[in-house]
């Protein structure tokens, strides 16, 4: 599998968003112009940049064959003509534009970003009341007990949408029937569930991941695959504070941002993009 992870605020600013976007076909134009905020727009872009780079990058397509649909409203988007010989996902959210990709046949791979001063006014007390609708009942009573609810909200949230978007299934699934809690003794995320649709529980593998203080991410994808060692692909940035590792541990439900982070992100700068889609 693939992971990948652009900043648009250190790699995206004004003067290189009207070069990018010309990369991009005419009809992608509107898409991200309708945006009102320059924030938007930037993410809008970077979320498109990366579904090409990491086609044309790792697996050795070309700019103009790619065709990417929706099957479906709130439906998760597919490279047209290629069925189930790739699956990928991507997030944004805050400064991050987030992909997930694998090329392991019928393999279904999900991600999602959360930023987490998005509703940094609300107390813990009033986002469980907020989502309870959306919450299961032991999620629910996890966060009422934990030393760190806000943080615990956010990775259970994420790790919903990573799920949801995994499947596929968009805005059908109901997400008061999906319940995660920790698993401390492998540190992995445990998903039950009633819904009818749902695959066995063994067959998901979920992990959480802070980008920076405030951006906090879960991947999740089905089988016993394993991240492969990403740094063949290339190197991180230059920051001290990040340290990137093939396989890092990954966070518990409502971990805080450690200090020094670790994730099996590859991060991509501008002129990686620069190299492969201009």
């Amino acid at each position: 599998m693939i992971l990948l992870a652009f900043n648009i605020q250190q790699e995206l600013n004004e003067s290189k968003f009207g070069e990018a976007l010309r990369w991009l076909p005419t009809q992608e134009h509107d898409r991200i112009l309708r945006f009102k905020f320059n924030n938007d727009r930037r993410l809008a872009l970077a979320s498109q940049l990366l579904k090409r780079y990491v086609f044309v990058h790792y697996y050795g397509m070309t700019m103009h064959s790619l065709q990417f649909v929706t099957e479906q409203q709130g439906g998760k988007p597919k490279l047209l003509g290629f069925d189930d010989q790739y699956d990928f996902n991507v997030s944004h959210q805050g400064d991050w534009v987030i992909l997930m990709a694998t090329h392991q046949s019928s393999q279904k791979v999900g991600i999602d970003i959360v930023s987490t001063d998005s509703i940094s006014s609300m107390s813990s007390n009033d986002l469980i009341d907020t989502f309870s609708p959306q919450l299961a009942p032991k999620e629910i009573a996890m966060l009422k007990t934990h030393e760190h609810p806000i943080e615990a909200f956010y990775a259970i949230w994420a790790l919903k949408e990573s799920y949801v978007k995994a499947t596929g299934i968009g805005l059908y699934m109901d997400l008061h029937s999906l319940c995660f809690q920790n698993n401390v003794i492998d540190k992995k995320k445990e998903k039950q569930g009633e819904e009818k649709r749902q695959e066995q529980q063994e067959e998901w593998q979920f992990e959480l991941y802070w980008l920076d203080h405030k951006s906090i991410c879960s991947i999740c994808y089905s089988t016993s695959t394993t991240i492969k060692d990403l740094s063949s692909h290339g190197s991180n940035s230059s920051n001290t504070h990040w340290q990137n590792s093939p396989n890092p541990t990954t966070q518990l439900i409502g971990d805080p941002c450690p200090k020094i982070l670790q994730h099996p992100f590859k991060l991509v700068t501008y002129s990686d993009l620069v190299s492969i889609l201009s």
